[in-house]
C-alpha cells in the first residue's frame, strides 16, 4: 500500500485464485470509495518525521528534569551492591 493511496470496495467476478488478501479474477467493478482508512492517520504520522528535531537540544530545560551524573549513579551502584551484600 502506497502513502495517500485510495481505497475502494470491489466486486470481482470469475475468480481464479486466491493469494492471501488478493484475487485473480476474470472481471471487477470498482463499488465505492471507502472512508479514510485508520493507516492514513499512520501516513500523516510518519510524514511528519522528518521535521522533529532529535537531539537538538534548545537550551531550555524544564525545572522538573533532574540531572543525573555519573557519580551519583556509581554511589547509587556500591548502596545497592552493600544492601545485596547485607
Amino acid at each position: 500500500m502506497l502513502w495517500g493511496a485510495r481505497v475502494y470496495e470491489v466486486e470481482a467476478q470469475g475468480i481464479i485464485e486466491w493469494r492471501e488478501d488478493k484475487c485473480v479474477c476474470r472481471r471487477a467493478r470498482l463499488i465505492r470509495e471507502v472512508a479514510e482508512p485508520w493507516w492514513t492517520e499512520a501516513g500523516e504520522f510518519v510524514a511528519k518525521l522528518p521535521s522533529v528535531p532529535y537531539f537538538q537540544p534548545d537550551d531550555k530545560p524544564l525545572r522538573s528534569w533532574k540531572l543525573f551524573t555519573a557519580a551519583a549513579g556509581d554511589a547509587g551502584d556500591v548502596a545497592r551492591a552493600a544492601a545485596w551484600d547485607a
